[in-house]
């Protein structure tokens, strides 16, 4: 996905609202406004903000990490 966030960010970011360190996080991607998924420690999780001032949300979920573009 084309955007204007570097992996740093995103993964500061997930750092910051769900508390995992971002050393921790091998993979990441943006795949929307508020939705980003990640694999730390072997699994796959999605994080979600619905709006503004919504409570984040995080999902254990495989992923298909073929399908990212880099």
């Amino acid at each position: 996905m084309n955007c204007k966030y570097t992996e740093d960010e995103l993964k500061a970011d997930v750092e910051k609202t769900i508390g995992i360190r971002a050393k921790d996080i091998e993979k990441i991607c943006l795949v929307g406004l508020w939705h980003i998924r990640f694999r730390a420690f072997g699994n796959d999780f999605y994080y979600w903000i619905a709006d503004s001032d919504d409570t984040p949300h995080l999902k254990q979920e495989s992923y298909d990490w073929d399908k990212v573009d880099d």
